[in-house]
């Protein structure tokens, strides 16, 4: 990661067990292989070289 701060990104669908998605240094992300008509929860959490910051409200959506 070096000095740059990224955003850390899990979905799940059952919000137990989270999955990664790659990290990225921009507020967006594109996830692949999301199936239609399956809800899907998603948590973000920025990276920064002075820490970890808390873990953002766990966001829900049926994907269309």
């Amino acid at each position: 990661m070096g000095r740059r701060a990224c955003f850390e990104c899990h979905c799940s669908t059952d919000p137990k067990t989270w999955a990664s998605v790659p990290s990225t240094v921009k507020a967006t992300a594109d996830i692949a292989g999301l199936a239609a008509g399956t809800v899907y929860s998603f948590r973000f959490r920025g990276i920064t070289p002075a820490g970890t910051g808390d873990g953002s409200r766990i966001l829900t959506l049926l994907v269309t």
